[in-house]
């Protein structure tokens, strides 16, 4: 889990909340199948190691309350067609 000075910005100082506290708030968080299973693929190509283990490695390190959706596009999708906004700003 997040602890204080966890985040911080260069210019700006540590970030008071993470990711557990804006669940708290009610913010719902999903990671792209799709991306895991292409990263874990690429990944274990480079190490010699099996995607699936990988891949299960990956899934077990998630935050709790984080799901992993098919696609991170379709999820935003989702999300906007029921009134949700998003923003890229980096």
């Amino acid at each position: 889990m997040t602890k204080p000075g966890d985040f911080v910005i260069p210019g700006v100082g540590p970030i008071p909340i993470g990711i557990p506290e804006l669940q708290e708030s009610g913010v719902m968080f999903c990671v792209c199948g799709a991306a895991m299973n292409v990263y874990s693929t690429v990944l274990a190509g480079k190490m010699g190691l099996q995607q699936e283990d990988i891949l299960n490695e990956w899934k077990a390190s998630l935050i709790p309350g984080i799901q992993i959706v098919p696609s991170g596009v379709w999820a935003l999708s989702r999300a906007q067609e029921h009134g949700c906004n998003y923003i890229y700003a980096g």
